[in-house]
């Protein structure tokens, strides 16, 4: 499986994060990712080379702190891995767009966002719902 943990710098490396992401890089993973009775899942889409993604992300980070035992989280990076984000559009019949964001239940897209809808304050909702035993914060 070629599913792998990495770890993502911020500030050119001065910074570091720890939020750690599945790295997901074939078919095969996302084969893996989809299969019903798995748990709580959220795939979020980037582009290394747009500012709308920066932003996302950090929004995505800051939920997963607080979440991460509860839900496990997949980066797919679209510049790098296309034909992978492509299937997700195939198997999800959502359009590709990045950054995108997708929160899997039990297999099954729940909700998903794009570009500036990607927001602490509404992921928190979702996982509110999702995780009612260890939900997120509410945003001050």
């Amino acid at each position: 499986m070629s599913l792998k943990w990495i770890r993502r710098d911020k500030s050119a490396g001065k910074e570091k994060n720890d939020t750690f992401w599945n790295y997901t890089e074939s078919k095969e993973d996302l084969e893996k990712i989809f299969q019903p009775g798995g748990g709580l899942k959220c795939i979020y889409k980037h582009s290394t080379t747009c500012g709308i993604c920066l932003m996302a992300i950090r929004q995505v980070e800051r939920v997963m702190h607080q979440i991460k035992e509860d839900v496990e989280f997949y980066y797919i990076d679209v510049k790098k891995d296309r034909p992978v984000s492509q299937e997700v559009a195939e198997i999800t019949g959502i359009q590709h767009e990045s950054p995108q964001i997708l929160i899997l239940k039990e297999g099954e897209v729940f909700w998903h966002a794009s570009h500036h809808a990607i927001r602490e304050d509404k992921l928190k909702d979702v996982f509110r719902e999702l995780v009612p035993g260890n939900s997120p914060e509410p945003t001050a």
